[in-house]
């Protein structure tokens, strides 16, 4: 078998495709060989060298591309363009449309075969429809034939007039094809892809990826339509590639991935505008600088090669490298950039960069900066981070990773960007700024914009004469003097002496500035001995602050001198304190507070005391607590505070009395004997205690003073006291006044009546509970109970009041004896004056009362006339107590 003429020709075995690249014999093996090189590189065992003996030659760079198989091994059956495009979209229907020719009817329709999935009959819906519309091969815009061994307009070598009625029947099959997709199959001949684009006359986007042409172009061959040609992972060379460019007249896009290009060797067609070179061996752009001369090109991508560096050597000045201002967006992702300096050049390189995408480097990867500039441990940058650091250095980007950059994030950026270079500064002297700066070839212009940053270069700390880091822990200690004005032990009372009765105690403590004022006071509280909130810490800052001198020298008072000052006189009418900040308790941190340039603080302590009638803390001075408790809030607090402790006093015992009430009441209720025994003492009583010396008693001015005190504070006076006070809404009866004949007779108004505080309604209304008694099972119910017998006395007292109220003594019998009464009760005219008549008269009145409350007037006879007598005395009648 001659096999010698299939050499560059396409096979495939089982799906896999190859090229053959050498035909004949191998040394130490029998009969004729193929040596091919895999499509997959992974494939193969080698490179095309057997024992140190090279056969062939693969264009993959890979060292298993290559193998040998023998030439009498089948391979796959190849396809014409029409076959395969019949296999993709049209087979079930030609299967359907013989079987039917031939009368098989019994096989069914394939068409509508059910399809079984675990036993399950699983429905098509909509399907049929989608292939009728495939099936119709002469409205098909989009083709896809990858992958289906696809030889060229004929499966195998034809004649001259089969090629053309080949192509003729291309023509009228599918003549609306727009994008035409060939990848991954068995084409090496531009003569056949030339005669499919010739009879497409819509075509504008071809795909050849992954298949292996031949490298000469024949003469002739023109692609006149094409706009878009896909050469990815064909192993062209570049001057292949630049050369097929400019037979394409039209074209405007090409994409050459994965072709192992790692120069730019010739220039290309100047209709491109749109360049992808991505998974190339390119490392440099300068490697790049034959696409210089393309004024159209817009686009460049250069994801996924090698490139670290703008120039492979060092930059030519006389001729830098520059592409025109037209090239605007630039794809540089997942390749070797590890320094900054490489984004710092790309605006030269770029002028008219506007998209950049360049994630996915190694320069992602790194910190921030050193330590020794950022004060913080190294770590590998935030995506935020990489991100401001990178749009900051390029000034005419718009869009970066496929994100908009808005004005806000560009000025966020490039302040963040604009500190690092002050930090940078700062951490190294004066002389190696000569060297900082030119990193940095935007700081001048961020600085004409923002202002030139804060430098604090290493310093000297006072009196040591040791210079300091400014990025070092040192350097963020901030040194505060603690100040507290202590009471000396006998001031005097005088307020003159008050400056002079307070000593000043002052302690200096160095504190990071990332302490909050909580650990702030924790250690005041250590350093004075004070409770953690009974103080309060002033910051006392050199500003001064404008204030009008009226409000500092004018008081409260008035004095009629004021009135002789002439206006026209001449007077400061400002001055000028000191600031004073609180530090309010919270967890942000005092470096907040206080500026960075700012090393040393005075902060005034001051102690405070909680009052506990007010509720609110208070200087801890004696001028400030004796100011306080003269106001009148406090006294009025105070009262209620006192108030609430007797009325909880009161409360207290009532509440005691009231449970050693009832449990005397229930111990005499078990053991049988009636309450109220004077001579048989309960045994669970405890022995009278042991004598005390008795206090000293207090005066009787003196108890009028703590009277008059609770009378203040509205606390109830017992009775005894009452009568000696001159109590506002308490009156009483001093006199009466019995109208004669001659006037109109009128009941006077007898009794005494008083107008009774709340807190006295609310003591009669506890003792009224305190006495009521709960009724018994046996009060009523049983004539005799436990005890009867011992209580004649209370039977006879009883028995005696029934027989008083059911008594109804008679009219004539009472009478009398009122009249006698009243007789008695009036005074002659000639006995002393009014006025001692009317002192004897108000006891009298009491007595009637109470004679009245006992027996009841009985009803004048209808037969007797109507003389006049004194009114009708009406009394409210108290509630009987129950009985026990």
């Amino acid at each position: 078998m001659d096999s010698t003429g299939c050499v560059n020709q396409r096979r495939s075995y089982n799906g896999e495709l190859c090229t053959i690249r050498y035909a004949g014999k191998v040394a130490g093996t029998t009969g004729e060989w193929l040596g091919v090189e895999w499509d997959d590189p992974t494939r193969g065992k080698h490179s095309g060298e057997h024992q140190g003996v090279r056969y062939f030659t693969c264009k993959s760079k890979n060292p298993t591309a290559g193998s040998f198989v023998r030439p009498s091994r089948a391979a796959d059956k190849p396809r014409s363009f029409l076959e395969a495009l019949r296999e993709k979209y049209a087979s079930e229907f030609e299967e359907e449309a013989a079987r039917r020719k031939l009368g098989d009817a019994a096989s069914g329709d394939s068409l509508h075969k059910p399809i079984a999935i675990s036993g399950k009959i699983v429905e098509e819906v909509g399907f049929d429809k989608i292939r009728k519309q495939l099936a119709e091969l002469q409205e098909l815009k989009i083709v896809l034939l990858d992958g289906l061994r696809v030889a060229g307009v004929l499966a195998h070598e034809g004649s001259a007039e089969q090629f053309q009625s080949a192509c003729k029947e291309i023509e009228q099959t599918c003549p609306k094809i727009v994008e035409l997709d060939l990848s991954r199959n068995l084409l090496n001949r531009w003569r056949d892809v030339a005669s499919i684009c010739d009879s497409l006359k819509r075509l504008k986007t071809l795909k050849l990826n992954g298949n292996r042409m031949d490298p000469p172009v024949g003469e002739g061959l023109r692609f006149e339509r094409i706009t878009e040609l896909q050469l990815d992972d064909t192993l062209l060379s570049w001057d292949e590639i630049s050369a097929l460019t400019y037979q394409f007249s039209s074209l405007t896009t090409l994409i050459a991935s994965a072709n192992q290009i790692s120069y730019i060797s010739s220039p290309l067609s100047s209709t491109i505008t749109t360049l992808t070179l991505e998974d190339n061996e390119i490392s440099s752009l300068s490697s790049l600088r034959q696409l210089v001369s393309l004024d159209s090109l817009s686009c460049l991508s250069l994801r996924g090669n090698r490139i670290n560096k703008i120039y492979e050597s060092s930059p030519d000045e006389a001729s830098p490298l520059r592409f025109s201002k037209n090239l605007q967006s630039v794809d540089l992702s997942r390749n070797r950039i590890d320094n900054w300096l490489f984004v710092n050049q790309l605006s030269l390189v770029f002028p008219g960069l506007q998209t950049l995408r360049i994630s996915g480097n190694p320069l992602h990867d790194q910190s921030v900066g050193p330590s020794i500039v950022t004060g913080l441990p190294e770590k590998t940058m935030t995506i935020d981070e990489a991100y401001m650091l990178t749009l900051s250095r390029i000034a005419s980007l718009k869009m970066l990773n496929y994100g908009t950059i808005t004005e806000k994030d560009r000025s966020n950026a490039e302040l963040y960007y604009l500190s690092l270079i002050g930090k940078e500064l700062s951490a190294f002297p004066e002389s190696a700024a000569r060297e900082i700066l030119p990193k940095h070839p935007r700081y001048s212009e961020l600085c004409e914009i923002y202002g030139e940053p804060v430098i604090r270069r290493a310093t000297a700390l006072t009196g040591s004469g040791v210079a300091v880091n400014p990025r070092s822990v040192a350097a963020r200690l901030l040194r505060i003097a603690f100040c507290l004005r202590r009471e000396l032990p006998n001031p005097g009372n005088s307020v003159m002496n008050q400056d002079n009765a307070l000593k000043e105690e002052v302690k200096v403590k160095e504190i990071p500035r990332s302490f909050d004022t909580y650990q702030v006071k924790a250690i005041v509280s250590r350093l004075f001995d004070l409770a953690p909130y009974e103080f309060r810490l002033i910051w006392e800052t050199d500003e001064l602050d404008p204030v009008s001198k009226q409000n500092i020298d004018d008081e409260d008072g008035w004095d009629s001198e004021d009135e002789s000052i002439n206006p026209s006189e001449p007077r400061n009418s400002s001055a000028f304190v000191k600031r004073e900040v609180e530090l309010v308790d919270g967890t942000r941190d005092i470096g907040f507070l206080f500026q960075s340039d700012l090393t040393e603080a005075r902060i005034r302590v001051e102690p405070r005391y909680w009052c506990k009638q007010c509720k609110i803390f208070i200087r801890d001075t004696a001028f400030e607590r004796t100011q306080h408790e003269a106001t009148g809030k406090h006294q009025g607090n105070l009262k209620r505070f006192l108030r609430d402790i007797h009325r909880d006093n009161e409360r207290q015992q009532r509440e005691t009395q009231r449970a050693k009430s009832e449990v005397e009441r229930l111990r005499q209720t078990v053991s049988g004997n009636a309450a109220g025994k004077s001579g048989n003492a309960a045994s669970w009583k405890p022995a009278a205690p042991a004598p005390q010396a008795s206090p000293r008693p207090v005066s009787l001015d003196e108890r009028k003073k703590q009277m008059a005190q609770l009378a203040e504070m509205g606390v109830a006076i017992p009775d005894e006291y009452r009568g000696d006070m001159a109590l506002a809404g308490e009156w009483q009866t001093v006199s009466e006044k019995v109208i004669g004949a001659d006037g109109e007779k009128t009941g006077p108004s007898l009794g005494v009546r008083k107008r009774k505080h709340e807190g006295d309604e609310e003591e009669e209304e506890a003792k009224r509970e305190a006495e009521r008694f709960v009724s018994k099972g046996w009060g009523s119910r049983t004539r005799e109970y436990p005890g009867a017998q011992d209580d004649a006395d209370l039977d006879a007292l009883l028995e005696s009041t029934k027989d008083v109220k059911k008594a109804k003594p008679s009219t004539a019998e009472a009478t009398p004896k009122e009249n006698d009464k009243e007789a008695a009760d009036v005074p002659s005219k000639g006995e002393g004056d009014s006025a001692a008549a009317d002192s004897e008269q108000m006891p009298q009145t009491e007595k009637e009362q109470s004679e009245a409350a006992a027996v009841p007037p009985a009803p004048m006879a209808k037969s007797e006339p109507e003389e006049a007598s004194t009114g009708v005395i009406f009394k409210k009648r108290k509630p009987k107590v129950m009985r026990k």
